[in-house]
């Protein structure tokens, strides 16, 4: 069943990411980046962060219900968003990088879940009224995102080894795709909200075209970034519950009550 609060949607990602850890499941570590970007958003709604906190949590709520709908989908077997088939082809096939699985995985969420949010749950011609909201929301994704993984490829010696030698700082994960990923899940957000809802799925399949073909040039790049890939893979240490509780700040294995978290400090 979908959840339909922030604090639903909350437990459902933890059950989600720690059986995922349980049973060595990559698709666990994206979902631990959501996990604690959504109690983030939790903590924020009751803090005056967002001028309208009240969509802001719907909308997330309907794009990360969306994230958990494809994970039950691929479980079980059934048909899912092209876009997200080739995330959790990455996370299953064991070759992919920490990298991989994250930036594939972003594709995913921001490039179509979170477009067919906006448009379920913003009336028609109102998303200019959310775009202050809209802006935190992913200057909060992507810095967790960032910093999660900076922090998590800290306990790779040889990859911070490697990057002392060419005397650099390590680059941000989410550098290589832009700034233009939300533009255009916002551009698409816009356009399917002034369609009926009769009317969009055809746009929506246009769209996770795309997106899954941007996911497939993450997760399986040609030469020589797959040679670069091979070799960052061999640099990555740790098991996946490990990394699963560096990316969620080592709070997801600890199964914390969702009670009170609106407003926490």
């Amino acid at each position: 069943m979908q959840a339909k609060t922030i604090e639903g949607v909350t437990k459902q990602l933890g059950q989600t990411v720690r059986r995922c850890a349980a049973e060595n499941d990559r698709r666990g570590l994206f979902g631990a980046l959501l996990w604690q970007f959504t109690r983030q958003i939790a903590q924020d709604l009751g803090s005056q962060v967002f001028e309208q906190p009240a969509l802001v949590e719907k909308i997330h709520v309907t794009c990360t219900n969306r994230f958990l709908s494809a994970v039950r989908s691929w479980d079980q077997r059934r048909s899912m968003s092209h876009a997200w088939q080739v995330t959790f082809r990455c996370a299953t096939s064991r070759r992919g990088t920490v990298a991989q699985n994250l930036l594939s995985a972003y594709q995913a969420y921001v490039g179509i879940d979170l477009g067919v949010a906006l448009a379920s749950v913003l009336p028609r011609g109102e998303l200019n009224d959310f775009r202050r909201d809209f802006q935190r929301l992913k200057d909060l994704l992507d810095a967790l995102c960032n910093e999660r993984y900076a922090r998590l490829s800290q306990d790779w010696p040889l990859f911070q080894a490697s990057n002392r030698a060419l005397g650099k700082d390590q680059t941000p994960l989410l550098s290589s795709l832009g700034p233009t990923l939300h533009e255009q899940a916002w551009e698409f957000g816009r356009r399917l909200s002034l369609k009926d809802p009769d009317d969009r799925d055809d746009l929506i399949d246009v769209r996770d075209t795309a997106c899954a073909a941007a996911g497939r040039a993450v997760a399986t790049p040609m030469f020589p970034g797959n040679v670069l890939n091979a070799m960052l893979q061999k640099m990555e240490r740790g098991t996946v519950a490990g990394m699963i509780e560096t990316l969620s700040a080592a709070e997801i294995t600890k199964a914390p009550s969702v009670h009170g978290l609106r407003g926490a400090a």
